[in-house]
């Protein structure tokens, strides 16, 4: 007869088996191919508007999606942070930023179905809808369905496993003839890489307020270099959006070094490019079940 304890063991590693299995199938960059729209009462799949750009970029530890106009160069929503597979197999995402402002999902842990067909990630889960009542306490009143079907994004897939993650900037300059400054505690400054796509937010870790983002592809040249395209920004009217900048990088386990300039687009000479020298660092998440079962009450 099989010990109790062994039974156990076998079960956790079951469940740790198929969380890292399915960690797996979701790393990468996503475009969003339709969804059902519950909160106005329909039951058919529909298309986003294709003009618009909808990404979910995913990492062994953090996600981020975005909805952006290209056509009048605005954010039209974002938001991201940390996610686990807990021990029921759903995907559960921590919202630790969250764009436009005032959003009742920021704070939220949402847990979500994870189903992976024909290369097509079914994605379905149950957001809470907030309000403030008469004491001015934000109460769940209700909630919405979210319902949405994701496909890979075609790009060419970098083989720099070391790049892959989640960085947190930790030091920066952007003159050669001063010292680098540690960045500031209460900020975020996040990057995420995938294997085809790259994506930063910088944001209030202790307010809700986004102050600015970038995403595009990225790619390894002949030379070593390490080049990101960028296609969408926010603030819009930053004349950065659609800019390739080019950097030369060192990385290890511990800390990614990059320098390069900021290539200008107004038109006017290149002599005043801006220097980006910064230093960062693998974020670690610090999301753990206990803390996203209580953010979903």
């Amino acid at each position: 007869m099989l010990n109790r304890n062994y039974l156990f063991f076998l079960a956790s590693l079951l469940i740790s088996t198929l969380a890292v299995s399915q960690k797996k199938d979701l790393v990468g960059s996503w475009e969003i191919l339709s969804f059902i729209d519950h909160d106005n009462g329909s039951t058919e799949w529909e298309e986003y508007d294709k003009a618009l750009i909808i990404q979910k970029h995913i990492t062994p530890t953090h996600f981020t999606w975005l909805q952006y106009n290209p056509n009048t160069d605005q954010l039209v929503g974002l938001g991201g942070g940390s996610y686990i597979i807990n021990k029921d197999g759903n995907y559960v995402e921590n919202i630790e930023y969250f764009y436009p402002p005032g959003s009742s999902e920021l704070g939220q842990s949402i847990p979500f179905d994870v189903k992976i067909e024909d290369g097509i990630w079914y994605h379905t889960g149950y957001a809470k809808r907030m309000e403030i009542n008469g004491l001015g306490l934000l109460i769940s009143t209700d909630s919405v369905k979210i319902e949405e079907k994701w496909s890979p994004i075609a790009g060419k897939t970098e083989n720099n496993k070391d790049l892959v993650g989640t960085w947190n900037l930790e030091r920066f300059r952007n003159d050669s003839e001063k010292a680098y400054m540690y960045y500031p505690k209460y900020m975020g400054y996040l990057k995420l890489v995938t294997p085809t796509h790259f994506v930063w937010v910088q944001y209030n870790k202790d307010g809700d307020e986004i102050f600015a983002s970038g995403s595009g592809l990225y790619e390894f040249t002949g030379d070593g270099k390490y080049v990101e395209h960028l296609q969408t920004s926010y603030p819009g009217n930053s004349n950065i959006k659609g800019t390739s900048i080019k950097f030369d990088i060192a990385i290890n386990e511990y800390i990614w070094k990059h320098f390069g300039y900021v290539p200008r687009n107004d038109g006017k000479p290149n002599g005043n490019d801006n220097m980006i020298d910064e230093f960062w660092v693998p974020h670690k998440s610090d999301l753990d079940e206990d803390t996203a079962f209580m953010n979903q009450e």
